[in-house]
């Protein structure tokens, strides 16, 4: 149950918006100030990853193993 519990904390709003980013994961769809931007599969894994530890330090080793398994 605590494992569920902290996943559900861990993952990003279906829509995230900053500055002038936009983010529609379910759409999968980026944005940037209404242009839309072109992502590879890795760069959407990286993605969804750094922005569901926002606010957090994200190391390297963390990246390769959490990313690029």
């Amino acid at each position: 149950i605590e494992a569920l519990l902290r996943r559900a904390r861990t993952r990003p709003p279906a829509t995230m918006s900053t500055g002038g980013l936009e983010i529609d994961w379910g759409a999968m769809e980026v944005r940037r100030d209404g242009s839309p931007v072109t992502l590879s599969a890795m760069e959407w894994r990286l993605l969804r990853y750094l922005t569901s530890r926002e606010g957090m330090v994200v190391s390297r080793d963390e990246l390769l193993r959490e990313v690029w398994n």
